[in-house]
């Protein structure tokens, strides 16, 4: 139960901040850039020991999940224009679609499934800082597109559910609880393309940026010590 009401607050959270930083669009880059990196490091140093040494797991079969994961990511990102991951620029028009609200809510939706059945906390501190620069580029867009208040803050506070209620699906669903080994490897592939994703288009210019190299770098480091 705390780990959905952390769901929900880190997603206010980010949205609050949005009222201040939604025109701040290099802090918003590096909040993404470090979101990214703690999120793949999560995956290397946590998730895929996790799952592939679990003996319940048939591993002959994680790597077919982790890649439907991914291909399922894919599939969303063509509904929502990445902006689950900090590419709302990339819209047409900063137009809001149902589209972007499908894609956000199914992806938020899928990484709250193993939150109750992970057997260490650095998975849901992987997802809340993954979330928080997620909700502030949500609504910065929302903002941008001119949305009324009342329904911006209402589609904020329907993503912010999405979370839990994935994590309550994954706890009392025996689809998904039956099967933790492989709903968590299919949710590494949803989560691999989203950090792989920021990580290497985090720099359209190819230049070195020394303020994203050491958020990388911070954000490897904690990852490693969690």
């Amino acid at each position: 139960m705390e780990a959905y009401f952390w769901l929900i607050i880190v997603v206010w959270a980010g949205g609050l901040s949005a009222l201040w930083l939604y025109r701040r669009h290099e802090i918003q880059r590096l909040l993404i850039t470090f979101s990214g990196a703690y999120l793949f490091a999560v995956i290397v140093f946590h998730l895929l020991p996790e799952i592939y040494g679990h003996e319940e797991t048939n591993t002959s079969l994680v790597g077919v999940f982790i890649l439907l994961g991914l291909l399922f990511q894919l599939v969303l990102d063509f509904f929502s224009h990445g902006v689950e991951h900090g590419h709302s620029g990339k819209t047409h028009a900063h137009t809001l679609t149902a589209g972007i609200v499908l894609g956000l809510f199914l992806h938020a939706f899928t990484e709250g499934l193993p939150v109750a059945d992970a057997r260490h906390h650095a998975y849901l501190y992987a997802i809340l800082v993954h979330k928080f620069p997620i909700a502030l580029t949500l609504t910065a867009f929302l903002k941008n597109a001119k949305i009324p208040p009342i329904k911006m803050w209402s589609l904020l506070t329907v993503f912010s559910l999405m979370s839990p209620l994935g994590a309550w699906a994954g706890e009392h669903f025996p689809v998904f609880a039956g099967h933790h080994g492989l709903v968590s490897a299919f949710v590494v592939g949803v989560l691999t393309h989203i950090s792989t994703t920021i990580l290497f288009e985090s720099d359209s210019d190819h230049r070195f940026h020394l303020y994203k190299f050491l958020a990388i770098l911070v954000a490897f480091g904690l990852a490693y010590l969690m």
